[in-house]
């Protein structure tokens, strides 16, 4: 349901009027957070190494919920699906009803999608009280694809994305996304503009159905084998993430290497070995790995993620 919240305090209460409507301001939305690039550097000073099951700078904090983005999308303090919603969503997803139909139009739309005016149908009285009044411009039903996405390293959280496809006349702004799953209102996300025929993922809330965990297992020196006046560290984790719903899901795995910004530091990774050969798993030129799973109904999978960097013994690297 598309909808225009107007809002106005001229002091004239408007009366059955014609509105016509241009522009819209996004505001922020929720999803899970986003990988930075993570960077290398050396140092003058030396920083204590740390060992233990954790390292301090991988500590899950909530607050850090608000700090970063993906896909351009700020995230809110994630909320929780119902297990009843989402197991009615379940049943329905395999019921393979999908069908597109045209409910009601309540607007008409001139210009492009630079500069849009929205013309609503009929008339409109908006009284004047600074309050929001809403008005529909359309209503429309989708096809979606569902999966999951998750960056453990910055969330113990499982998000449900949707995907689906613009397929209408008008181009959709910017802004807030109320969720409704089954009617039940499950969160606040974000909708980025979408020209007509563009296609897009949008969040879909948390899921407590997928099990997500982080753990931080060691920093520590290693041997840099003939490799003269070279020093070595290693940093191991591992992500375990469980399925405890109902039905097969897929579910993308996000975590990152640090990127050099200096010559004499190198990075690799020694596990997960030869990425290249893995259909599953891809990396970009900002290091952001992914991993791509279907999980059925109760697996787990264990993901072993470890890398070393190597860099001058007189010198210090710290990574942040």
């Amino acid at each position: 349901v598309y909808n225009a919240m107007i809002t106005q305090n001229t002091g004239e209460d408007w009366n059955r009027a014609k509105i016509n409507l241009s522009t819209a301001n996004p505001v922020r939305g929720g999803s899970h957070p986003n990988l930075s690039p993570w960077y290398a550097k050396l140092v003058k000073t030396p920083l204590p190494l740390t060992t233990g099951a954790r390292n301090k700078s991988f500590k899950y904090d909530p607050s850090m919920e608000n700090s970063y983005t993906l896909d351009g999308v700020n995230l809110m303090e994630p909320v929780s699906v119902s297990k009843e919603v989402l197991n009615e969503v379940d049943r329905k997803l395999k019921s393979g009803k999908r069908k597109v139909r045209m409910i009601k139009e309540a607007a008409t739309v001139l210009g492009d999608t630079a500069s849009v005016v929205f013309n609503l149908k009929g008339k409109k009285s908006i009284t004047s009280d600074n309050q929001d009044h809403k008005a529909t411009i359309m209503t429309r039903s989708f096809p979606v694809q569902f999966r999951y996405s998750t960056v453990p390293k910055l969330s113990p959280h499982a998000f449900l994305k949707t995907y689906f496809k613009n397929n209408t006349d008008y181009p959709l702004l910017a802004g807030k996304t109320n969720v409704f799953l089954d009617n039940a209102f499950v969160t606040v996300s974000y909708l980025p503009h979408m020209a007509p025929d563009q296609e897009t993922w949008v969040f879909a809330g948390a899921d407590e159905n997928i099990k997500v965990d982080y753990k931080f297992i060691n920093k520590s020196k290693g041997k840099t084998g003939f490799f003269k006046g070279k020093g070595r560290l290693n940093y191991e984790s591992i992500i375990d993430i469980t399925n405890n719903k109902r039905r097969e899901v897929e579910i993308v795995v996000w975590d990152q290497l640090p990127i050099s910004n200096h010559e004499d530091i190198k990075i690799k990774m020694i596990k997960p070995a030869n990425i290249e050969d893995n259909p599953k798993i891809k990396m970009n030129k900002q290091k952001y790995i992914e991993w791509i799973y279907h999980l059925k109904p109760g697996q787990r999978v264990k993901i072993p993620f470890k890398f070393s960097i190597t860099y001058p013994k007189n010198k210090h690297v710290v990574v942040r």
